[in-house]
């Protein structure tokens, strides 16, 4: 059963297609319009104009040309008759023919209507630059479809029709290849240094796909390749002058043009590394040269700076050893060379003070550990002997003559002694000799006083009298009834003269008090 609207516009009535991608209203064969409606579909809009111009020249010729040129038609003869004109006779209708060729026109359409779809999809993507033939046989093919269907083939322009969009289809899935391989091969030229074809490349690609950002900054850095290839060029000279900063400061202005360029990249590692070995081997230079004259504490501060600037290098390492060990090695042995000296000078607390410094230094070394122990027994027997020489009268204490023979002694013991120990050695033998020989001193008192000398007993009472006693510090008391008490220190030197010892209790208690 046929559709009423389809059957008021089918083809057999004469009603003009609907508008598809190969022809905009196709009219029927014979009209006014076909011969503009020949032109294929994808230039009908071009030519528009011309096609009402040249309609306005056709309408001047019917009404000022045609009416002179066409005989009008001879009267009839006297005496004819015209014979009444038989009407037209009705078209045959034919219903179901009528509904095919509607549906194949429909068909047609729906097709021509998603080939503008993806005729538009094809000119965004600027097809004409990388298809530009498989484009036009595209076009040709849907022109071919736009014949068929002006001669209501409607099948067979729907075939056409399909075959136009299937090579439309194919051109959609190949944008992406051609795409990814102008992407590729924009990559290459710009790592090759070739401008022009990563600008052609890159263009490329942003035309297919003007809203991609890989290929918008492909092609910003095809934009600026000759400039970073200048200051590559530029840093490359500078660097072989050895003018490494300068050479630097070219590569990061490459870099802020293109921050993705792989040989600025490469460039920038290369001098930075070129900037780190000069600087590294002229801190190994100053510290080597330290190290030979022996400036140890620069050495160390140099080699250090060598292993801040190269973190962990071997060679800056060992150096750094090699200059404390030396260094300590020096310390060291100046420690003990001073120690020696100090020996040589019988200074035996400062000979063991250094000798202390070098053991603190190595702590295993057998020089300073005995150096160490015969300068700290030096310096005690040292000590002592000074004490005793210091205060002679000490030695009449039996103890501490006991202890000064010992200590003579030890001193005699010792070979090779210096002139201070030989000194010492023959004071302290002539002392303790003297503090065995007693000295006569005198005491004197009023006769009423009782005398008593501690260590040596009372004495009673007397004016004068003489006492032999050893050199040494003694006290006498005297104790008179009534009276208050006195007390007299004195010392006896050895062969001294000693004054008089006055010692009477003269001074009267006073009853009151």
């Amino acid at each position: 059963m046929s559709d009423p609207t389809e059957k008021q516009s089918g083809p057999e009535d004469g009603a003009a297609p609907a508008p598809s991608p190969a022809t905009t209203s196709p009219p029927a064969p014979g009209s006014p319009n076909s011969a503009a409606a020949a032109l294929p579909w994808w230039q009908h809009k071009r030519n528009q104009g011309i096609a009402f111009a040249a309609l306005m020249l056709l309408v001047v010729a019917v009404v000022f040309w045609l009416p002179n040129v066409v005989e009008p038609p001879p009267p009839p003869a006297a005496g004819e008759s015209s014979a009444p004109v038989p009407p037209p006779s009705k078209p045959i209708e034919s219903p179901w023919s009528d509904a095919q060729l509607a549906k194949e026109r429909r068909a047609a359409q729906d097709i021509l209507s998603d080939m503008l779809k993806k005729q538009e999809q094809l000119e965004d993507m600027s097809v004409s630059q990388w298809a530009a033939a498989e484009y036009q046989q595209a076009l040709e093919t849907a022109t071919a479809g736009d014949t068929y269907y002006r001669q209501r083939k409607f099948e067979q322009a729907r075939e056409n029709y399909e075959s136009g969009q299937a090579q439309f289809d194919r051109l959609l899935q190949q944008s992406a290849t051609v795409f990814d391989t102008a992407l590729e091969a924009g990559t290459a030229a710009l790592e090759a240094g070739r401008a022009d074809d990563a600008l052609a490349q890159f263009g490329l690609a942003g035309a297919i796909r003007p809203d991609d950002d890989t290929a918008q900054q492909g092609l910003a850095r095809a934009q600026v390749l000759e400039q970073v290839l200048a200051l590559l060029q530029s840093a490359t000279g500078l660097k072989r002058e050895q003018q490494l900063e300068a050479a630097l400061e070219a590569v990061e202005q490459a870099l802020a043009l293109d921050a993705a360029s792989s040989p600025a990249q490469t460039a920038l590692a290369a001098i930075k590394q070129a900037i780190q070995d000069r600087d590294f081997s002229q801190a190994m230079s100053e510290g080597y040269a330290a190290l030979y004259s022996k400036r140890f504490t620069q050495a160390k501060r140099s080699f250090q700076q060598a292993l801040t600037i190269r973190p962990g290098a071997a060679e800056a390492n060992n150096a750094l050893t090699q200059a404390r060990n030396q260094h300590t090695q020096t310390r060291i042995q100046a420690a003990l060379a001073e120690a020696e000296r100090l020996e040589q000078k019988e200074q035996w607390a400062a000979a063991n003070d250094s000798y202390g410094k070098a053991l603190a230094l190595d702590s295993s070394l057998v020089a300073g550990r005995i150096g160490q122990i015969r300068s700290s027994a030096r310096a005690t027997l040292d000590t002592t002997v000074e004490k005793l020489l210091a205060d002679p009268l000490r030695l009449s204490d039996p103890a501490v003559h006991r202890q000064g023979r010992a200590t003579l002694g030890d001193m005699q013991a010792i070979a090779n002694p210096g002139s201070r120990l030989q000194q010492q050695t023959q004071r302290l033998s002539a002392l303790l000799t003297e503090a065995q020989q007693p000295v006569t001193i005198t005491l004197q008192s009023d006769n009423q006083t009782q005398v008593t000398v501690y260590r040596v007993g009372n004495l009673g009472r007397f004016t004068n009298r003489e006492l032999s006693l050893k050199p040494g510090r003694y006290t006498a008391v005297g104790i008179r009834e009534g009276y208050r008490d006195v007390r007299r220190e004195f010392s006896v030197t050895p062969g001294g003269q000693t004054e008089t010892i006055v010692i009477q209790s003269v001074e009267k208690i006073s009853l009151d008090g």
